[in-house]
């Protein structure tokens, strides 16, 4: 295979697991949003990868489910915000922008 092929097909594989775990840690740090804040509430939630689980014996008023249920899209847009302005000041374009992008 030439040297040009190889290198490629190396850009396409880091790509792709750049992309899984940029995709793994943005849905780690939504689910903690929803987490953190349900802790500051009262409650007593359960972390998993994809989803939080509330502890249904803890009764929260409305206002504290809601935040708790704003926090990780609120979560999301400040880390959307930081990696943004990140990747706006970075000079280079290589792998690391690609992943903070």
């Amino acid at each position: 295979m030439e040297d040009q092929q190889k290198s490629k097909i190396a850009l396409v594989v880091q790509s792709a697991l750049l992309y899984v775990l940029a995709f793994m840690l943005t849905t780690i740090w939504h689910e903690f949003g929803h987490a953190i804040v349900g802790v500051l509430a009262g409650g007593h939630p359960t972390m998993y990868h994809n989803s939080v689980v509330g502890d249904e014996s803890v009764v929260m008023s409305l206002a504290a489910s809601l935040a708790v249920k704003m926090a990780g899209p609120l979560f999301s847009l400040f880390q959307a915000g930081v990696f943004s302005w990140l990747f706006v000041r970075s000079t280079r374009r290589t792998l690391v922008p690609l992943f903070v992008l």
